[in-house]
């Protein structure tokens, strides 16, 4: 896949930068550790972060890895571990937990207790993750969870019950989400709520449950909504042309043209 190929090339490049930066400041370990290690693993490079303790932490296509500054540590897929081996997506929240996004669910990671949960869709249970292969992870401004499925909607997860609401596509209302594959979230500036899916960017009204669609030239859209969250999309940057489409300026002069 075309995206993949793209998305594997940003990965490889976001650790060249993260290993080339001089200190990196790890608070489980003094002294200050440098990153001058090359790091080789056997697999396919999927996403990358930074925690607020220093570890990176890589999902690949075998499973999710720790790097302190001098050693790996690989997590494999089981019942006391992540989910599945293919770790497509990786947040940490505003408490310090990791949420794992796999193609085979989502985990959570508590790192002072080095234990894992696992969100799995359970047929029986309306209020279980809806999903299978997560997409994206977002949280928003309140803290609430947001993760993205393909093919399966939007789940927004209720920390407190430990339950998920599921947005998805019905063909038969005009005002639900565009389509179930839901590749990108993100929140501006003026705390509108953009979804980006496969056929489409969608706003969600997140007082109404409703969603208003933007369609757009057929380029495809994962590429467009990694554009949209990694360029400081704003909804003040929506604007209308004279041939009555909608015209997305990002910055560095990407220009989008929207149905």
């Amino acid at each position: 896949m075309k995206y993949l190929t793209v998305l594997n090339k940003i990965v490889v490049l976001m650790i060249a930068m993260l290993l080339s930066a001089s200190v990196s400041t790890i608070q489980a370990q003094e002294p200050e550790i440098k990153f001058n290690h090359a790091l080789k693993f056997g697999f396919e490079g999927l996403d990358i972060m930074q925690d607020s303790d220093g570890f990176l932490w890589i999902g690949t296509s075998g499973g999710l890895v720790r790097y302190d500054g001098i050693e790996t540590k690989f997590y494999k897929a089981g019942p006391d571990s992540i989910s599945y081996d293919i770790v497509w997506t990786i947040l940490e929240d505003r408490k310090g937990q990791l949420w794992i996004g796999t193609f085979g669910g989502l985990t959570k990671f508590d790192k002072e207790t080095e234990t894992f949960t696992q969100y799995l869709n359970d047929p029986d249970d309306p209020n279980s993750f809806s999903g299978k292969i997560v997409t994206s992870i977002y949280e928003d401004k309140s803290g609430v969870l947001w993760i993205g499925t393909r093919n399966s909607g939007l789940n927004k997860f209720n920390e407190e019950t430990e339950t998920f609401t599921h947005y998805q596509h019905d063909p038969n209302d005009p005002h639900s989400l565009g389509n179930g594959e839901v590749y990108v979230i993100y929140e501006d500036s003026a705390e509108t709520f953009w979804i980006g899916t496969d056929e489409g960017l969608n706003r969600l009204d997140r007082e109404t449950e409703t969603f208003s669609h933007y369609k757009h030239d057929p380029d495809p859209i994962a590429f467009f909504g990694f554009l949209i969250q990694h360029s400081n999309f704003e909804s003040t940057n929506i604007k209308s042309n004279p041939n009555n489409m909608l015209e997305v300026i990002l910055p560095q002069k990407f220009t989008a043209n929207l149905m």
